[in-house]
């Protein structure tokens, strides 16, 4: 059964954060390959890498009972919050998170070193 865990946020608001099943994982990790693939993602889109670092707001998304819209009146205090609930329930997935991000970097710039012929 998975583990919830209820945070409070200002104004009142409340998100359940929930561990991640191995399915749910590895949707991530193909929705991944995906989108660096297509390079689908928009520079908006995109933003929710730059606000949270080593994660971004879509992955909050997957670990809450929440919509990526469902955060927009969110502080920074309450981005922090959820966040470190979420690192505490799933530290399994942040660690592939980490691992892939370093293999997804390697990979880069053994591309770019690489001589052209």
């Amino acid at each position: 059964m998975r583990i919830t865990e209820s945070v409070e946020l200002s104004g009142g608001a409340s998100v359940t954060v929930k561990e991640l099943t191995v399915a749910e994982v590895r949707g991530w990790l193909l929705e991944g390959e995906r989108e660096k693939k297509h390079q689908e993602k928009s520079i908006v889109e995109s933003m929710g890498v730059l606000c949270i670092e080593g994660t971004t707001l879509q992955d909050l998304a997957l670990m809450t009972d929440l919509k990526l819209t469902d955060m927009d009146d969110w502080t920074n205090s309450d981005i922090e919050k959820v966040l470190e609930v979420c690192k505490r329930m799933n530290a399994p997935f942040f660690l592939i998170q980490q691992r892939f991000l370093e293999a997804r970097t390697s990979a880069q710039i053994a591309e770019v070193s690489l001589p052209k012929s």
